[in-house]
């Protein structure tokens, strides 16, 4: 088109041949096959995803103790997401335990996503004189939980540098921070005051 402006010549038509059948996407294609992919207590159901709790509900597909994974074997799962869960454990048995036993289930190569609450931004905002006092409790309750429940304590202040020593004790060969997973409609997208306020680590075995 650009040389045809370039002689003074006018716009003309001009064939485009088909997309072969395996680019056409007005075929209906099957979901590429992801392996077996736990979300760790998980609320919101998803296609490719098996929620695991310890208890029976509407939407959990396994039952079984997220922190032991005892309901599968060893190098049997391909990926696990943990949104908003490793904090509520005790950081000397419950933790070491829950992610040496991922570490085990995972297959090699295989992904662990975890989010929790980025405790080192949250105290950063808690001291930042910027922010009104009576929005702080709330950010109180962000480190420890609402507490509404027993399980809903939070018992870990997670920062990058505790996560990759904790994942690197479970075994995992690397571990990076990222924005987002863009998996879940939950907390691991949550801001306060234009902020981030999950701390969002992918690990590999």
């Amino acid at each position: 088109m650009w040389e045809r402006y370039c002689r003074g010549e006018g716009p003309a038509a001009f064939d485009v041949p088909a997309l072969p059948p395996e680019y056409d996407t007005a075929r209906p294609t099957r979901p590429p096959n992801l392996g077996l992919q736990l979300h760790l207590n998980g609320a919101e159901p998803r296609e490719g995803w098996k929620i695991v709790a310890a208890e029976a509900g509407p939407d959990v597909d396994h039952v079984c103790d997220p922190r032991t994974l005892a309901a599968f074997g060893d190098e049997t799962v391909d990926a696990i997401y943990a949104g908003w869960y490793y904090q509520r454990l005790s950081y000397r048995e419950e933790l070491p335990q829950a992610l040496a036993a991922a570490y085990r289930v995972l297959k090699p190569g295989g992904t662990l996503r975890l989010a929790v609450p980025d405790f080192e931004l949250l105290c950063s905002l808690m001291v930042n004189p910027s922010i009104p006092r009576k929005e702080r409790f709330s950010l109180m309750v962000l480190m420890y939980g609402d507490q509404s429940s027993p399980e809903r304590f939070n018992r870990l202040g997670f920062t990058a540098e505790f996560a990759g020593a904790f994942l690197k004790q479970a075994g995992f060969k690397s571990a990076r921070r990222v924005p987002s997973f863009g998996l879940f409609n939950d907390m691991s997208n949550a801001k306060r005051f234009s902020r981030a306020i999950a701390l969002n680590v992918l690990a590999t075995k």
